[in-house]
C-alpha cells in the first residue's frame, strides 16, 4: 500500500472481511496520504459473482471511490 501511494497507483482491495476492510482506507490514509482507492470488495463472494466484481474492477478505473 505504502509504494502504491508513492507511486500514484491506485488500488482495488479484494479480500477480507467486510468491517476489516472497511477500515482499512482510513488506516491507509493515515500511512499514505497519496493512496487513491478505486474500490474493495470483501473475500465473502459467490464463484458466479466473480464475473461481477471483474467487471467492477475494470469499470471502476480511473474513477476514485469515496471510501
Amino acid at each position: 500500500m505504502q509504494r502504491a501511494g508513492c507511486e500514484g497507483t491506485p488500488v482495488f482491495l479484494i479480500g477480507g472481511k467486510s468491517n476489516v476492510l472497511a477500515e482499512k482506507p482510513s488506516r491507509s490514509r493515515e500511512s499514505s496520504r497519496m493512496l487513491t482507492w478505486w474500490g474493495r470488495q470483501d473475500g465473502y463472494f459467490k464463484l458466479e459473482q466473480r464475473e461481477t466484481l471483474f467487471e467492477r474492477v475494470h469499470a471502476s478505473r480511473g474513477r476514485p471511490s469515496s471510501s
